[in-house]
């Protein structure tokens, strides 16, 4: 998987398995991530990352996170585990921190994305946080990410799976946009 990604990085599979501790100290399995091989090309067949929950009492599909085709745009669409449009989490192509992530001052150091529900109201929000010049300099695989799940006039994220699927989307921004260490 390691060699498709360094040659072929939209074709290339990846797992996450996310996990959380429990009451005696002990780290299990809450939620997988998958994105299978594909062919991706251009506009067909476009990157899709399932979420699931595997914990013994769920064991359930709870959505998946697709890179549409967008020209100069970081747009993700976020569907529930019944295959409908739950959210979209949009990001401009024209932001500082994407075109020098070497000055830290603010407006160069982050990169943003809003999260809106189908009714095209913010409910939170993603930021990809550039650590210091000399992580990228250094470490350069090295990303901090925030997540707010709050938006506009009191809308918020009430169902955890929705929650859930935010996170899954920082990770897919990370492998899909920020992960390039060729080492």
């Amino acid at each position: 998987m390691r060699q498709l990604k360094s040659c072929l990085p939209d074709c290339s599979p990846w797992d996450v398995e996310m996990r959380v501790i429990n009451a005696s100290g002990e780290a299990e399995p809450a939620y997988k991530l998958d994105r299978p091989r594909t062919c991706t090309l251009c506009c067909f067949n476009r990157p899709v990352v399932t979420i699931h929950d595997v914990r013994e009492e769920h064991d359930e599909e709870i959505g998946s996170v697709v890179d549409p085709s967008n020209c100069c745009d970081m747009t993700f669409k976020i569907k529930d585990g019944e295959g409908e449009e739950a959210m979209l989490v949009k990001g401009g192509c024209c932001q500082w921190g994407l075109c020098c992530p070497m000055l830290h001052v603010h407006p160069c150091s982050e990169i943003n994305f809003d999260a809106e529900d189908m009714e095209g109201n913010h409910i939170g929000s993603l930021t990809k946080k550039v650590p210091s010049p000399l992580h990228v300099l250094f470490a350069s695989d090295v990303d901090h990410f925030q997540v707010a799940f709050e938006g506009d006039e009191g809308h918020t994220f009430d169902d955890p799976k929705m929650k859930c699927l935010m996170m899954a989307v920082a990770v897919f921004v990370d492998f899909r946009y920020f992960t390039d260490n060729k080492s």
